[in-house]
């Protein structure tokens, strides 16, 4: 290149080399010229300063230099593309020293430097036990295990390599980037973070990957750093994962719930090919579900929630043709859902509740499987309830904590087939159809927070199909039902079983029914601010009365019920003396009732 200068920039060229902390004889790496071509970006040269070996100098000059008078590399780097270079050149002086480097023995020494320089890399690789290595300016940080987050640490985020240890990095995302060996080898990086970064001069936008080479060139902000990978360290691995991997393939189940598992699952998840039943829930396992996941086609039933599992259910689940109960709630599983699911004909139970889907509405395709449970709850469902579900064959539906509104629809009276539903935290309205009566299986009901207005007795009076169909529970709190509430709701049928009602912030008013006292099982009663009068019911374990007309006294065979658990009158107009009991009873429990007396309240005065 030094032969091809034009006359005219000879002089300011040598001139600044003469004045620049590069020697002229200064020894270039060979991997200069044979890895980065003219297409290299400025930004990836600029980082490679460190390739250059500057021989020592004396100033030939008696002045004392300052530092403006010191051109830094990217002012040279400038000042020779701005050059009119031809190759008509001619000066001696550059041939000479440019020469002096394309001598067949000069060109060897430097090959068997570079040579000598990657074995000792290698050999740093394998001392040390890893795969392969992220050589910073400042340090070098060996990569042991198949997935390494790098970021910025903080006290809540803890990442495997701190990018802080290399210089300032305060515009770098705490998990900005994920480093990922593959089952056959190969490393791959994924932009985690809210900036670019590059890879050999390419851009690495967000939630994207990029395929990772020996030796490449890694750019994050202002840090740059070298990748090189020990193959040998990489074979011995997956020759070892594949020996254990051996001894796993008859296994049939696996039971890992309820621990502190970390980082992601591999994706030689994938070779357990006899797995039938797979129990990972209550983890803190994290990073995208593994696409080899669907791979195991003997699987019956997979339990996953209540991780921390990000991006799309791989459509490879399609795959799952033996799968039976798919639970992935409670994770942060984002995305269409694929619709290769609806190939899962054996699926009965499929649960995605508290992922931040952003369903909108139920999927058509939904219609094709055979589900008795479908739990779809905190999902960002709006509007009305699909006319499909008409027709379904469902036990088990939960819809709860969405934005779906209007009315029911009358057709629900056509899912008989119903025990559990849940339809709570939504917008519905106004009032309970009488075609609720229809739901003959119903068990446990849950509608709280929304608003419904008119009559419950429609509720209570609901059909049985004995032996089912009797009520285990009723969650009704947090709308606008007026009363009163009949007098024979403890003499109903579908009544007879139920251990919680939970009737609380509906403005019923009347008088609380004397017949709740033949409800045997009952052990919880809810009906805080509802308007209600009259005396306490007895019988239950777990009462919650407060904010109400209430008036008498306590009876003493409620409050010294062993099996109490909650109990709350404040707010009342309840006099007398309160009876003696071993519950621990907060004094907020009573308060607010002019005439109670006794522990926990102030003692009786004697008349």
């Amino acid at each position: 290149m030094f032969s091809r200068i034009a006359p005219r920039n000879r002089s300011q060229l040598r001139s600044a080399f003469a004045n620049s902390s590069f020697a002229s004889d200064g020894v270039f790496d060979r991997s200069l010229s044979s890895r980065y071509s003219s297409d290299t970006p400025l930004c990836a040269i600029g980082t490679i300063k460190g390739l250059l070996r500057p021989k020592a100098t004396t100033p030939t000059t008696d002045h004392e230099e300052s530092d403006d008078d010191i051109p830094c590399f990217s002012d040279i780097e400038a000042m020779i593309l701005q050059m009119d270079l031809s190759p008509d050149d001619e000066d001696s002086n550059v041939l000479e020293k440019v020469s002096r480097y394309q001598h067949e023995d000069t060109k060897k020494k430097i090959i068997r430097l570079e040579q000598c320089a990657h074995s000792s890399m290698q050999r740093a690789i394998a001392s040390k036990g890893a795969f392969a290595i992220l050589h910073g300016c400042r340090l070098k940080h060996y990569i042991k295990e198949t997935e390494v987050i790098l970021g910025r640490a903080t006290d809540e985020t803890d990442v495997d390599i701190d990018l802080r240890r290399e210089g300032c990095a305060n515009k770098i995302s705490r998990r900005q980037a994920l480093i990922r060996m593959g089952e056959d080898g190969s490393f791959f990086l994924k932009n985690l973070g809210k900036s670019s970064m590059f890879v050999n001069g390419k851009e690495v936008t967000t939630g994207q990957h990029m395929h990772l080479t020996p030796s490449c060139l890694i750019e994050i902000r202002e840090l740059a750093f070298v990748f090189d990978i020990n193959h040998k360290s990489v074979k011995r691995y997956l020759a070892n994962a594949g020996s254990k991997n051996k001894g796993l393939i008859s296994l049939q189940f696996c039971l890992m719930s309820e621990n502190k598992l970390t980082r992601s699952i591999p994706s030689s998840i994938g070779q357990l090919s006899s797995i039938q039943r797979l129990f990972l829930e209550n983890n803190q396992l994290s990073g995208e579900l593994p696409s080899s996941i669907g791979n195991l086609t003997n699987l019956n039933e997979m339990f996953f929630s209540n991780n921390n599992f990000t991006g799309k259910i791989p459509p490879s689940f399609g795959n799952l043709n033996n799968l039976q109960i798919l639970d992935l709630s409670r994770n942060r599983l984002s995305g269409e859902l694929p619709s290769q699911l609806d190939k899962l004909q054996q699926l009965q139970t499929l649960d995605l509740s508290f992922n931040p889907l952003g369903l909108t509405s139920i999927p058509n395709w939904f219609q094709n499987l055979k589900l008795f449970r479908l739990a779809l709850a905190n999902t960002g469902m709006e509007g009305q309830l699909p006319n499909w579900l008409s027709s379904s064959s469902l036990s088990t539906l939960d819809l709860s904590s969405n934005a779906l509104t209007g009315e029911l629809p009358r057709w629900i009276g056509n899912m008989t087939s119903l025990s559990f539903l849940n339809l709570s935290n939504n917008g519905f309205q106004p009032s309970i159809l009488i075609e609720f009566e229809n739901l003959w299986h119903l068990v446990d009901l849950d509608l709280h927070s929304n608003r419904f207005t008119g009559s419950l007795n429609t509720l209570f009076f609901k059909q049985i199909q004995l032996p089912l169909g009797h009520y285990n529970s009723i969650d009704v709190s947090n709308n606008m039902f007026n009363g009163p509430i009949d007098e024979s709701i403890g003499e109903r049928t579908a009544m007879d079983y139920i251990t919680s009602l939970e009737l609380s912030n509906n403005p019923l008013g009347g008088t609380i029914p004397k017949s709740i006292g033949k409800l045997g099982r009952l052990q919880v009663l809810k009906l805080v601010e509802t308007g209600l009068s009259g005396m306490i019911p007895v019988e239950l374990t777990s009462i919650l009365l407060s904010k109400n007309n209430l008036s008498g006294s306590i009876p003493e065979n409620v409050i010294s019920l062993k099996t109490l658990q909650e109990f709350d009158v404040s707010n009342n107009r309840l006099y007398g003396q309160i009876p003696p009991h071993k519950a621990l009873i907060p004094v907020s429990s009573f308060l607010h009732n002019l005439g109670l007396c006794g522990a926990p309240l102030p003692s009786c005065k004697r008349s």
